[in-house]
């Protein structure tokens, strides 16, 4: 008996190393007697990278075509929608027709749940032309699954779609081919755009706050001067406005005072414009009175998506209310002076006695720029927060320009200012999925311009990102911050920006929130690191940061944020503040401060090294030089340098950021032979040739040890 057992053991075990090897070659070589594309046909090259998905961590849908028969495609576990959509746009450079299609049936599928594919033709009609149920296994199947498994041909060819859609839910093939015509040509209305523009380093020293950053809440129509000292370490104001102080009831719109608090807007924007800080005003939140209407009691939550519960959420109509809003609030705070004050609204009606009471105002030229909402793609809230890529495209469309003047009059920001810039939504997943989405569905519902390009309704593109070790924003499961050049900080900005260039004619790209908290049990925290505390840690990460982007070629910073919300709680962004208590200046601030008021028109040129970090900056006005050098790193480590400077360079001027000061220490060193040797660190320095006159960069020297 026991040598009986022992040779069934290992039998099976021969079994289980023979059989797929058995399995893989009778299947190729069944899926090659089986299938012969028709002739004169191909194999339609498909780019992988291209897919992307309508759904917050989506099953990575590109596995689908990478020659790989035996190998599932990852499935996320964690996506908020369960039934979804991907998609694939063919490039106006390919002409394509689809005869045959082939799906590997590996572990089969469901007959219920079925992934679809679908294809938008060039009149934007959208047509199922496979299904797969999954009702075989270890076989190459068709298109239709009613029909014999080896029937791949289409009853019908599809000539020159825009795009493929995958509508899945969580059983796929383990592998698609698509065969026909398939060649490329030259386009003469190409609107990619390959220049690389970079922003002035004061661009990237913006922060996210309240009005009561700027005023106190017992004297709301005057700006206070203590708070003053403290922000105006930046150059930049992300204006947090919640609908409801602009629109506190259905009375009417208010502006000073508003409706909720009493502050007076007119005044900080005027403020503001007077102390050349551009405005964002990032318009958020949905008014109780709204809410009522549109949500029951158990799913109400003021970052819920701006509609009704019941509104289908990719018609422009379903957002008019903000739409009304937007217009509002930018023909008092536009530059369009010649609108009519008829199209205005405010709630005039005195709240008390003496209640100074609301007045039209038109033009008043203070905001240039204004945002719908916040983070549109709010997966921890659930599906009533979450608006996909395409949904939120439709709520832009209204806020924009009233759907292209569809929606009447006095609706969209557009029709009260034309020159008023519209910024999307931050999204907080950095993905080019949501931005992508966003586009196709403009393409769709709003044209294309005589000039080739997609008729957007964003002036502005926008992403939030927060550096952690996970290699994330805002998701996986990090356990603390991480120096921004660690990170996929870089690679996303070059991402974003790609897009911008390929598909939007190099339309700007800011990041609207990044920072660090302090609590020491934050997942978001800046650490110590050797004898620096964490407080200093935060101050080069943040410095290093605004030198990430705009070196990248992001055009604007917003840092999250002004103020800590509770210095006790360890729950992330609630100690981000780069002020104290007291509005006075974190060691963060002092470096922003200090970076823009000594080198704020400064632009990126070039990069001499990355270890060190050495790049090298212009000042457009009398294209003087600046080397910014730094440690890229997280560990405290330090490196000899020895940069080659312009000839004829007499000396340097290395200017070194201070914890606790308005001014950068500067000390003068002398050059040998046009070289200087300093020491890099992981808090940047900055070094000045003396005469500062712009020559030809010289190559550089780095001495490592």
């Amino acid at each position: 008996m026991k040598c009986l057992s022992t040779l069934h053991m290992l039998s099976t075990r021969l079994l289980r190393t023979v059989l797929p090897v058995i399995l893989l070659f009778t299947a190729c070589s069944s899926a090659q007697m089986q299938f012969s594309p028709i002739q004169g046909t191909q194999l339609i090259p498909i780019d992988e990278k291209r897919w992307y998905s309508m759904n917050h961590e989506p099953d990575a849908v590109a596995q689908l075509f990478d020659s790989s028969i035996y190998s599932n495609i990852d499935i996320s576990w964690h996506k908020l929608l369960p039934n979804y959509e991907s998609y694939y746009r063919f490039e106006p450079t390919e002409k394509v027709t689809l005869r045959q299609i082939r799906f590997f049936d590996w572990n089969g599928g469901s007959a219920t749940k079925p992934m679809r594919l679908f294809v938008i033709d060039s009149n934007w009609q959208r047509k199922l032309i496979a299904t797969f149920t999954g009702s075989r296994w270890n076989t190459w199947v068709g298109p239709y699954p009613d029909s014999p498994a080896n029937v791949f041909t289409l009853d019908t060819p599809v000539v020159q779609p825009r795009y493929l859609v995958l509508d899945g839910w969580n059983d796929y093939p383990s592998e698609i081919m698509l065969y026909g015509n398939y060649l490329t040509v030259n386009d003469s209305s190409n609107t990619r755009t390959d220049s690389n523009t970079y922003a002035p380093l004061a661009a990237m020293t913006g922060i996210n706050a309240f009005e009561w950053d700027y005023m106190r809440p017992e004297q709301p129509d005057a700006i206070d001067s203590v708070r003053w000292r403290g922000m105006q370490a930046f150059k930049g104001l992300r204006h947090y406005l919640d609908w409801k102080r602009l629109q506190p009831s259905a009375a009417g719109y208010t502006f000073n005072p508003s409706g909720e608090g009493s502050w007076n807007y007119d005044t900080l924007y005027q403020f503001l414009q007077q102390q050349q800080i551009p405005v964002l005003a990032c318009i958020k939140t949905i008014p109780d009175w709204l809410l009522q209407q549109w949500y029951p009691a158990a799913d109400r939550d003021h970052e819920n998506i701006p509609a009704a519960s019941t509104a289908n959420l990719q018609d422009p109509a379903s957002y008019i209310e903000q739409a009304r809003l937007a217009f509002q609030f930018t023909a008092r705070y536009g530059r369009n002076t010649l609108l009519s004050p008829a199209l205005l609204q405010v709630n005039a009606t005195p709240r008390w006695n003496f209640d100074p009471v609301n007045q039209i105002r038109v033009g008043l030229n203070t905001v240039q720029y204004i945002e719908c909402d916040n983070e549109r793609d709010k997966w921890w809230k659930g599906r009533k927060a979450y608006q996909t890529g395409r949904e939120y495209a439709a709520n832009l469309s209204a806020f924009y320009d009233g759907h292209k003047g569809t929606l009447g009059v006095g609706v969209g920001v557009k029709q009260a200012d034309p020159t008023m810039q519209v910024v999307m939504a931050g999204t907080a997943n950095p993905s080019t999925d949501y931005l992508n989405g966003m586009i196709d569905w403009c393409a769709e519902h709003r044209g294309i311009k005589s000039n080739g390009a997609v008729d957007v309704c964003w002036d502005v593109i926008n992403y939030h990102y927060y550096a952690t070790d996970a290699g994330a924003s805002q998701s996986g499961n990090p356990t603390r911050g991480a120096a921004p050049e660690v990170t996929n900080a870089m690679a996303t900005a070059k991402a974003f920006i790609a897009i911008a260039k390929q598909r939007l004619r190099g339309m700007p790209v800011w990041v609207t929130e990044t920072g660090y908290d302090m609590h020491p049990q934050s997942k978001y925290r800046a650490i110590a690191i050797g004898g620096k505390s964490a407080l200093q840690t935060h101050a080069d990460w943040m410095l290093r940061t605004s030198l990430l982007y705009a070196k990248a070629g992001v055009a604007k910073v917003f840092f999250y944020m002004a103020h800590d919300v509770d210095t006790t709680n360890a729950t992330q962004f609630a100690t981000s503040g780069l002020l104290f208590d007291n509005y006075t200046r974190k060691p963060a601030a002092n470096y922003l401060w200090q970076l823009q008021e000594l080198f704020g028109s400064y632009t990126f040129s070039k990069t001499l090294d990355t270890l060190p970090m050495v790049d090298v900056y212009r000042n457009p006005t009398n294209d003087s030089l600046m080397y910014a050098v730094y440690m890229p790193t997280e560990n405290g480590t330090t490196q000899a340098c020895t940069i080659v400077l312009p000839a004829h360079t007499t000396a340097v001027r290395v200017y070194q950021p201070q914890l606790y000061a308005n001014e950068m220490n500067m000390i003068t060193l002398p050059v040998t032979s046009d070289r200087v040797t300093i020491t890099a660190t992981e808090t940047p320095i900055f070094i000045v040739p003396i005469p500062a006159t712009s020559f030809a960069v010289r190559p550089h020297k780095n001495t490592r040890r």
